[in-house]
């Protein structure tokens, strides 16, 4: 099942804006700041839906767009949030993809959102079990540290006929504790557990 892609009319794309900007929930979230984990800032965080749950990670399901990326999945250039009371909120950094999944299937065996340091660094900074709080027809799924303090956030789940928009929203305090997941689970650059890694019980 591939992510969606879309025909390129010319060498020269606008950037996209993400659907979450037409319904106002970047307005409220976005604020200037360096996306959690310093990833690399065309690519953001790694981000995967992965099978499986948080504390037993399995393969890789879809691939998502990097968290506070300014490239997509196919490199092209995506807009920049604007950022509202820089300074004085939290920075949230964002990602949104639409998968060829519909959010029914999703739900019908277990999944998780990953959130990873960096292209080189392939370790879990930030994990949530899909499910959640069904707002309208919108599942908000929780996001929480994983081997990195002060992280948290959402995953949004939009149906879209027979696919998926994923929406992260993810955001890191200056200071925090420790998430539940204490130890990041190394992963090769599919996102895919490494072999050695020991799953969290």
């Amino acid at each position: 099942m591939p992510v969606q892609t879309r025909q390129h009319a010319s060498c020269e794309r606008s950037p996209r804006a993400p659907r979450w900007q037409a319904v106002g929930l970047g307005a409220l979230l976005i604020a200037a700041g360096a996306a959690p984990g310093a990833a690399h800032g065309a690519d953001g965080n790694p981000a995967r839906l992965h099978t499986g749950s948080c504390e037993e990670l399995g393969a890789v399901a879809f691939p998502l767009t990097g968290v506070g990326a300014s490239v997509d999945l196919e490199d092209a250039p995506l807009a920049t949030p604007t950022a509202v009371n820089a300074g004085q909120s939290t920075a949230v950094a964002v990602s949104e993809t639409t998968i060829e999944a519909p959010l029914e299937a999703i739900l019908g065996s277990e999944h998780a959102v990953m959130v990873y340091a960096s292209d080189e660094d392939m370790s879990g900074i930030a994990c949530g079990n899909v499910g959640g709080a069904m707002v309208d027809d919108r599942l908000v799924t929780g996001l929480t540290a994983f081997g990195q303090p002060g992280i948290a956030g959402f995953a949004l789940f939009e149906p879209d006929g027979e696919q998926t928009v994923v929406t992260i929203l993810l955001g890191q305090a200056g200071d925090g504790e420790e998430g539940e997941h204490e130890d990041a689970v190394p992963h090769d650059e599919t996102g895919t557990p490494a072999a050695e890694a020991t799953p969290h019980a």
